[in-house]
């Protein structure tokens, strides 16, 4: 074999030293091989580099330097650099506007008896500790906040019982009566739940309560809840303190609460 220099590029001619190639052709055609192998060393080279680059970077569309990688098809290009990247999708849900949450039709205002007491068209408003004369003044202002709601429901007198006498307590009822006439709502007192296993004395004063709420509910014109007789000696309503309701109390005094809240006529406060 004979080696030549041809153009910068060796080039060994097959019939060896001394022997004159026909026309050349067998030693163009070494010489056509040599410079595809080193076109295929471009590419490969080209390829890397693409291959670093960030996603943002890479581009089906824009060709490659080397113009036998431009000539090759896009399924073959990928595939020397591998998978083609994907948009980015953004994980953030779009913002939408939000629905208003609709005016309550239906106040709940009392103490911690009715901490479970829960209804989607209701708000319930709970001050664990509350007496009469509290909820009297916050009556006041959570009338003014909500206007739209036709319907109020208080249950209160369960912190004033052990520590009040009957007609102390009943003058704070009366001025919560009193403060309430003229509102333009249908307003229900939700009466006292019997303690269980509390002693008779508190029994009784609960029972007084109750028998007198009745009474002075039709007097001014207010809608009384009957929660006595439905919790009288029904221990799974009652919490271990034997004076909050249970899971289940809390559902039951709701549904009796809105039982008599639904089939009670609409008409305001006259």
């Amino acid at each position: 074999m004979h080696f030549f220099q041809n153009g910068g590029l060796g080039v060994i001619c097959a019939k060896g030293p001394g022997v004159s190639c026909a026309s050349g052709t067998a030693c163009d055609y070494i010489q056509l091989r040599e410079e595809e192998q080193i076109i295929d060393s471009m590419v490969v080279a080209v390829g890397l580099a693409a291959s670093s680059a960030t996603a943002g970077e890479m581009d089906s569309t824009v060709p490659l330097p080397c113009a036998d990688v431009a000539a090759a098809s896009t399924t073959e290009h990928w595939s020397r650099l591998g998978a083609k990247p994907k948009a980015l999708v953004s994980s953030t849900p779009s913002a939408s506007p939000q629905t208003p949450t609709p005016s309550p039709t239906t106040l709940v205002i009392g103490d911690s008896i009715i901490r479970n007491v829960r209804r989607k068209s209701a708000k319930c408003f709970c001050f664990p500790g509350a007496k009469v004369a509290d909820i009297t003044e916050k009556c006041i202002s959570l009338l003014a906040k909500y206007p739209r709601a036709r319907s109020i429901i208080i249950h209160i007198g369960c912190n004033n019982v052990p520590e009040q006498g009957s007609e102390i307590l009943k003058q704070d009822f009366l001025k919560l009566f009193d403060s309430l006439k003229d509102c333009g709502r249908r307003i229900f007192i939700s009466g006292p739940l019997p303690p269980f296993k509390r002693g008779c004395e508190r029994f009784s004063r609960t029972l007084a309560l109750h028998t007198w709420l009745q009474s002075a509910c039709a007097m001014h014109n207010a809608f009384f809840i009957d929660n006595f007789n439905l919790f009288w000696n029904r221990p799974s309503f009652y919490r271990n303190d034997g004076i909050h309701p249970s899971a289940l109390g809390g559902r039951i005094l709701t549904e009796n609460m809105f039982y008599t809240v639904l089939n009670t006529p609409l008409q305001p406060w006259s």
